[in-house]
């Protein structure tokens, strides 16, 4: 069963100045070997921005772009194009949410994710069990 995978655990995993870095580590490294049913791990290009964002302004350029070209040539993650019609039902979803602190990224992963039939989320962010997912590693 595919997994999506959201922005703090990549950057979790990639970069090790990250508290979770020890704890996602062996994670991603069971996935990657089939150990856990939670493989292939998706993402998107709203993802990758959001790490590489990240990744700039805490660890700087060169780790920015090892991460950035370490997840483009993996076949653990596979990347998932966000289409203006994907953007425009997370934009709808992001307003009806107008109560929670919930970003439009997490929106456009919830919505994807639903489309793909996909119900459990890797990430550190609680926002997507209010989405209706379950979180892991920690659940």
């Amino acid at each position: 069963m595919p997994r999506f995978v959201d922005t703090n655990a990549i950057v979790a995993h990639q970069y090790e100045g990250v508290s979770c870095h020890e704890e996602i580590r062996p994670v991603i490294q069971a996935i990657g070997a089939n150990s856990l049913p939670h493989y292939p791990l998706v993402t998107n290009q709203y993802v990758l921005d959001e790490v590489v964002s990240l990744l700039l302004s805490h660890a700087g350029t060169r780790v920015a772009h090892q991460v950035i070209d370490r997840i483009l040539e993996t076949d653990t993650v596979r990347v998932l194009d966000v289409e203006p019609s994907l953007a425009e039902r997370a934009v709808e979803q992001f307003q009806q949410y107008d109560d929670q602190a919930i970003s439009l990224t997490d929106h456009v992963i919830g919505v994807q994710a639903r489309d793909y039939g996909i119900d459990h989320i890797l990430t550190y962010d609680g926002g997507f069990r209010t989405l209706g997912f379950t979180a892991l590693p920690r659940e």
